[in-house]
């Protein structure tokens, strides 16, 4: 029950990125044929599975309510909402349903957590930044991601923004051939301290850790203010918590 709900949320998290890729007279259908496909499938597997009707349902209408609420409340708080309810109920289904011990099951696990560990997660450190920051500074977060005032590209701390985010018009002293790698840092480290703590490999979780920390500190350095190193702190500590969570998921 735990893997297939994480699979289909995989799943069903990554339609809206990948909407936001294509051109506007394609998004409707790739923002509702790959969840319709997604929770056919999951009906079918939990036919298969021999899940009771409670399951199934949990199963399929997690899936559907996080699609819903992704297309009716747009902006940080709801995204992190959103995510707050998703762990729990995740959570409260592994209580229930006890550890993973078959093979499928597990596979089914661990793609559910890396493709939330993708883009959904980048929206949801990010998310988590812009509430900070207009708690901080008595401001409203700023517009939902995807509109034309949506900054993009990477924040301070190195957590880039969701995939789809427009991009900010370059000045003259940016202009010129830049690399376009910020948007795969996040999710290239989650996904690799997925790994590394799924394998026991814990002192090399320490190290990229500290590599981090040492990459940054000459620009946090520089900020008399504080406000770089509150930044990163907080958006770096988002990001190994989901990838912690993750790695909690897939190894109980």
């Amino acid at each position: 029950m735990t893997s297939l709900l994480a699979l289909l949320l995989g799943i069903v998290s990554l339609t809206e990125p990948v909407a936001r890729l294509v051109p506007e007279s394609r998004r409707a259908v790739l923002r509702v044929v790959p969840t319709a496909l997604a929770l056919l499938v999951g009906a079918v597997l939990a036919a298969v599975l021999g899940l009771a009707t409670w399951q199934a349902g949990i199963v399929l209408l997690v899936p559907l309510a996080w699609r819903l609420w992704e297309a009716g409340a747009c902006g940080p708080r709801h995204e992190l909402a959103r995510w707050v309810a998703a762990i729990g109920v995740m959570a409260l289904s592994a209580a229930l349903t006890g550890p993973v011990v078959d093979r499928a099951a597990t596979a089914a696990a661990v793609t559910g957590v890396l493709l939330m560990l993708t883009a959904p997660a980048n929206a949801a450190v990010t998310s988590l930044l812009a509430v900070a920051g207009a708690g901080q500074d008595g401001a409203e977060p700023p517009p939902p991601q995807g509109t034309s005032q949506a900054p993009a590209g990477r924040t301070s701390s190195g957590h880039p923004l969701l995939l789809g985010t427009q991009a900010q018009v370059p000045t003259a002293a940016s202009a010129g051939p830049a690399l376009q790698g910020g948007r795969w840092i996040g999710p290239l480290e989650r996904v690799l301290l997925l790994l590394l703590a799924a394998g026991g490999a814990h002192a090399a979780v320490a190290a990229l850790v500290a590599a981090k920390g040492v990459i940054r500190f000459p620009e946090i350095s520089k900020d008399d203010t504080g406000a770089k190193a509150e930044e990163f702190l907080i958006g770096s500590l988002a990001s190994w918590t989901l990838a912690v969570l993750g790695a909690l998921l897939v190894s109980t």
